[in-house]
């Protein structure tokens, strides 16, 4: 694994040193030897078959893949998202994973781990509104 460093030190007064990682830059990393790993030519698959956008998604040393999710998903979690927001989140999930390591969605700490994927498998198009 190869990681761009691009932390900055710095000097708090009447404190010690602190480091304050750049969090602008991602880590470089090879996961083509992680559990789950595709393809380019693959995800180029997957994206015939699920539409343009898909998602890889690295969990600890696993890899899965996701595809955006349609209205119809979307419909069906959001009846849950109110009395059961895991619920809501496992739909979406579930519905939009289309390759890699599927034990993402059985293993509750790798589950945990996608809660932030949620909200990029259903971002829409930017909307303006103009009041007159």
């Amino acid at each position: 694994m190869s990681k761009k460093e691009t932390n900055e030190k710095v000097i708090i007064p009447g404190g010690e040193d602190v480091i304050i990682p750049d969090t602008d830059t991602v880590a470089e990393t090879d996961i083509s030897g992680l559990s789950g790993y595709l393809a380019p030519d693959q995800v180029a698959e997957l994206k015939k078959t699920h539409g343009t956008e898909i998602h890889e998604v690295v969990v600890g040393d696993k890899v899965a893949y996701f595809k955006k999710a349609s209205r119809a998903t979307l419909r069906a979690a959001l009846s849950f998202i109110d009395k059961d927001r895991l619920k809501y989140m496992e739909i979406i999930l579930v519905n939009c994973f289309v390759g890699g390591d599927r034990t993402v969605l059985e293993n509750d700490d790798d589950l945990y781990g996608l809660v932030d994927v949620v909200p990029e498998l259903t971002k829409g198009k930017l909307a303006r509104i103009k009041k007159y």
